[in-house]
Order: C-alpha cells, then sequence, then structure tokens
C-alpha cells in the first residue's frame, strides 16, 4: 500500500551584509568669509569592522556663483570602526571655507599714465630744442612747426595730469550669496557591496 507525505521546508533567510551608513548635519548659515561645519557620522552595522575614508566635494552651486566655498575633507579623513558591539558610530568635523569680501579702494598705480606723462615732456623737449637749434634767419615756418609741436605736448601733458586716479573699481563681494550642497562619500576597507549611499549636507551663504 503507497500513501503520500507532505514535507515542510523551511530555508533560512541569509544573513544581513555587514555595511556602513553616512549622516550629515546641516551647518548654520555664514557670511562671506566665515567658516562652517558639518558633522559627518558613519555607523556600522551586522557586525561591519574597518577604516572608512571621507572625501567631500562642492556637487550643486548658484548659477555663476564665484569664489565657491571649499570643504577641507577633500583631502580624506578616515573613521575606524571595530567589532565592540553590533552597532559601532564614528564622527568627523567637516569643516566649509568661505571667501572674504575685498574693499576696491586700493587701486594699483596707472603706469600708462605716468608713461604717457614722460613721452609728452620728452616731445616737449625735443621740439624745444629744434626750436632753439635753428638759426634766427631761418627760424621761419621751422619755428611755427617747433611751437606747435610744442604746445601739443604741452596740451598732452595737461590732459594726462588732471583728475586722479579714480575710486578704483568694486572690489570683490567674495563668495556669492546662495545654498552649496556638498556630498560626502565613504569608501570602506575592506569594501562593501553594494557601496553605501553618500551623505549631502547644504550650506547658505548669506
Amino acid at each position: 500500500m503507497s500513501g503520500t507525505a507532505t514535507v515542510t521546508v523551511t530555508a533560512a533567510a541569509p544573513p544581513a551584509p555587514a555595511t556602513y551608513a553616512l549622516s550629515a548635519s546641516a551647518p548654520t548659515a555664514v557670511s562671506p568669509g566665515s567658516s562652517a561645519s558639518s558633522t559627518v557620522t558613519v555607523t556600522a552595522s551586522n557586525g561591519y569592522a574597518g577604516t572608512v575614508t571621507l572625501t567631500c566635494a562642492l556637487t550643486t552651486s548658484p548659477t555663476g556663483a564665484s569664489d565657491l566655498p571649499t570643504c577641507a575633507a577633500a583631502s580624506g579623513s578616515s573613521v575606524t570602526l571595530t567589532l565592540s558591539s553590533t552597532l559601532t558610530i564614528g564622527t568627523v568635523t567637516v569643516p566649509v571655507t568661505t571667501t572674504a569680501a575685498t574693499s576696491g579702494s586700493l587701486v594699483r598705480p596707472d603706469f600708462r599714465r605716468n608713461g604717457m606723462t614722460l613721452a609728452s615732456l620728452g616731445v616737449a623737449a625735443f621740439a624745444l630744442l629744434v626750436l632753439l637749434g635753428i638759426p634766427a634767419r631761418r627760424r621761419s615756418w621751422r619755428a611755427m612747426l617747433g611751437a606747435l609741436a610744442l604746445l601739443a605736448a604741452l596740451g598732452s601733458l595737461s590732459a594726462c595730469g588732471g583728475g586722479g586716479s579714480g575710486g578704483g573699481g568694486t572690489g570683490n563681494p567674495g563668495t556669492t550669496a546662495g545654498t552649496y550642497t556638498f556630498t560626502v562619500t565613504g569608501t570602506g576597507n575592506p569594501a562593501v557591496t553594494p557601496a553605501p549611499a553618500p551623505a549631502t549636507f547644504t550650506v547658505t551663504v548669506n
């Protein structure tokens, strides 16, 4: 006599891979020339142990922005995670620096104006020498020509000497106001596949 039997097999779920996650705090708003900082937290789970190297990069900025802020962690900062517990946390402070505004009151010397002044003096002196070197009996039209050259040179000299060097430009406003987004990426050793998502934070420049 034959029969059938039902056997239930329960497969155990594979263990979750050891990995880590990144998160970053948002700094307060700053003015051009000031510094900000974000605290990047690296959280290990499922027994991950190793070294996570962080890199930071500016990923978005206002259109046409100048003197972009920089992220100091671009050179690399690392967090070492151990197996002291099933959940291990490490933090790194990531500084961000901006460019200060500069005044436009300082003006570099106008060497072109000085050069024109010297040239005018030279022309005037040459015309005067020519005029004095002509004998009295031949000092007719040549004398008039020399006098006209002298007057033209003196007029040019007067025009160059008038006015100052001006207020001198508008200066540099420093880092453009707006919101900048930074992305922090963590590279683990040993590596994790798939790689954990990067963390982002924003810095607002007033």
